[in-house]
Order: structure tokens, then sequence, then C-alpha cells
């Protein structure tokens, strides 16, 4: 069991580390030694992402590239409009086009979850009632980054800036680990409770190689 459970958490950190490392380093260093040399380690982050790819002949996730470019946007936006409304906004906007970049992957040929779990080493066949639990798991996530983006929305209307801050600080990240935890480790309860009560059609897209075995919760 103690394997197991490392094993889960090592996976839920290559996901955060994989797919959103500008952005961690972006938000990191700006915390810590200001906007432009998180700009900066952002961006060195992003490209030597890249070159290991390159390196390793290894194809980048959907996700890192949206990571890696909205962290570079919103990078630039906050130099030259620190004072602007949409400074202020900004953290409800990236929620909306996070919401509406996850919203898309479900009419693709397979969802942004669905392809991050087919990079595991231990990916099965998969399935049609898989296929749709994926489905519906990325759209759990996008009603929770349209949820998040109207709170922020709210908070920067009520707060003052560092207020606001500090509060989404707390609030976004508890939220976010607390569904990335439920995803990665309850996963496979709540794909045999769905498929139990029937709630997993088979899906239109996503037939390629995958699967839910033990490690998946």
């Amino acid at each position: 069991m103690g394997n197991f459970m490392r094993e889960k958490w090592a996976t839920g950190a290559r996901f955060i580390f994989t797919n959103f490392g500008p952005l961690i380093v972006f938000y990191g260093i700006n915390h810590f030694y200001g906007l432009k040399p998180a700009i900066v380690a952002s961006t060195v982050v992003s490209f030597g992402e890249i070159a290991f790819l390159v390196y390793r002949r290894k194809k980048a996730t959907n996700l890192f590239k949206f990571s890696a470019g909205i962290t570079l946007v919103f990078g630039i936006v906050d130099f030259y409009a620190q004072q602007s409304l949409l400074f202020k906004y900004e953290a409800s906007a990236t929620n909306v086009l996070t919401g509406l970049f996850f919203g898309a992957s479900i009419f693709a040929d397979k969802t942004l979850i669905q392809e991050f779990y087919e990079q595991r080493k231990d990916a099965k066949t998969m399935t049609p009632d898989l296929a749709a639990f994926f489905r519906l798991l990325t759209f759990i996530w996008v009603i929770y980054f349209f949820v998040k983006a109207v709170t922020y929305f709210l908070i920067a209307q009520k707060y003052s800036f560092e207020e606001g801050l500090l509060i989404r600080a707390v609030v976004g990240s508890g939220s976010f680990y607390a569904l990335l935890a439920l995803s990665i480790f309850g996963s496979r309860r709540m794909f045999l409770a769905l498929k139990k009560r029937g709630f997993l059609g088979a899906p239109r897209y996503g037939q390629k190689k995958a699967g839910l075995g033990r490690a998946d919760g």
C-alpha cells in the first residue's frame, strides 16, 4: 500500500510539473522576486522543456502548450498593463480560457485527461465506458474552472488586489489540489460506481490505447 500511494503522489506530481511547469515557475518567481524575473524564468523553463522533449523525441502535450502559451501572453500583459482592469481580472480570465480549452477537448478525438492517462506506462486498452468516464471527468474540470472564474471575478470586485491575491491563494490552490487529488486517488471508485449505475455510455471518440487499472484510485 505504501508503494502504491507513493506511485499515486508521483503520478500527480509528474502531471502538475509536466503540464503546468511554466505557470508554477511564473507565479512562484513573481511572488518572491518580481514580474520581470518571472517572465524570464517561465520562458526559459518553457523552451527548456521543449528542448528536452525534442531530445527525447516526445511530443508535448496540448495542456503543456496551452500552459506555456498562456503564461507568456499574460506575463506580457502583466508587464505592460499592471494598472489596467485586465490585470485586476486576469485570474478570472485565465480560468475562463482554461475552462474553454478543457471543454473543447470533450469534442476532440480524446479529452485532455485521457491524453494524460495514455502517457502512463501502465495504460491499458481503452474501453467505451472508460472513455466516457474520462469525458465526464473532463466536464467536471470544465465546470470547476468556470465556477472559479466567477468566484475570482467577484473577489476582484469586492476586495483590493492584495486582499484578493491572498484569498485566491487559499481558495484557488486549495480547491485545485482537492479536485486533483480526487481525480487521481478517487478515479477508480468513481468509475466503478458510475459504471455500476449505468451512467457510462459508449462515447463517440477516444478508442485508442489507455485504461483504468488498479493504479487509478
